[in-house]
């Protein structure tokens, strides 16, 4: 079975509470399952790991597939207005994949996040793999 795990992470949630209060950047929050779950089948898992941070698992499916179902994900989150009162909310979300299950899960997170880290350092609101 081939395993992958990903990390979605909201891009500058902080400056989003910070400036519409926390009960708008819950609603942010409350988005992401909504979004994966109409991308994401049967064959995947979605947890909240806490704050604006989730990670996925998804079985069966090879890297370049991955990548594009990330790839549409990330882009939809861009590309959606939250529309709340006379607010309208833009953010977008950064992705870090794996598919290297070497030692346990811990591992597989860590790798994830590794590659979540690397996207925010290199600008955010993109999907990046980690690979050995």
């Amino acid at each position: 079975t081939l395993l992958s795990c990903a990390i979605i992470d909201i891009d500058k949630f902080k400056n989003i509470n910070d400036t519409y209060g926390h009960d708008i950047g819950d609603l942010a929050i409350k988005q992401i399952p909504k979004i994966l779950e109409k991308h994401l089948g049967s064959n995947s898992l979605i947890s909240r790991m806490g704050g604006e941070e989730f990670c996925i698992l998804t079985k069966d499916l090879e890297i370049n597939e991955l990548k594009d179902l990330y790839e549409k994900i990330r882009a939809d989150f861009e590309n959606q207005t939250l529309k709340i009162n006379d607010l309208n909310l833009k953010y977008t979300v950064s992705i870090g994949l794996t598919k290297d299950f070497n030692e346990d899960f811990d591992d597989m997170i860590k790798k994830a996040d590794d590659a979540l880290y690397q996207a925010k350092e290199t600008g955010r609101n993109k999907v990046i793999i980690h690979d050995n």
